[in-house]
């Protein structure tokens, strides 16, 4: 039991660093692009550069994924001791996935993703797909685990 107390702590612990590390990487990233405003350009722009601001920001979506996954298992594993909904952390445990796609499936260069199917890449419509995954997991997440946690005695 303990020995499961100590490994459901450490799994939260990524969930604590993955967005410190995302903010603190766009915050960085963004000041050194050209022309980026953090108020009205998209995030993804930075995945779309080329060159090491460009790899570095990819491989942030990467680990934060990743992160947010390891947290998802955490979580899953802390609230009535792995009992109940599994909805709410597997929500989390795609959303994760959604990052890790979209560092592989980055932003155009410019990221000039145009609604216009016909105009967008693959690699765009992919980046596209990724970031809507991201977007309704991890939004809608909370509200499923919120009903797992009421049901959690502790």
């Amino acid at each position: 039991m303990m020995n499961d107390l100590k490994i459901n702590y450490y799994l939260s612990i990524p969930g604590i660093i993955a967005p410190i590390l995302s903010i603190s990487l766009v915050i960085v990233l963004g000041y050194f692009e050209p022309g980026y405003n953090h108020f009205t350009t998209t995030m993804s722009v930075l995945g779309g550069v080329k060159g090491i601001r460009g790899d570095i920001f990819n491989i942030r979506i990467a680990v934060t994924g990743i992160l947010i996954i390891f947290f998802a298992i955490g979580l899953h594993r802390s609230l009535n001791e792995g009992k109940g909904s599994k909805i709410g952390p597997l929500m989390v445990i795609l959303g994760g996935l959604g990052l890790i796609s979209a560092a592989i499936f980055h932003c155009n260069q410019d990221c000039v993703n145009n609604p216009d199917l016909f105009i967008q890449s693959g690699t765009g419509i992919l980046h596209g797909v990724s970031a809507f995954i991201i977007g309704m997991d991890l939004a809608v997440a909370p509200i499923a685990v919120y009903f797992r946690l009421k049901k959690d005695p502790k």
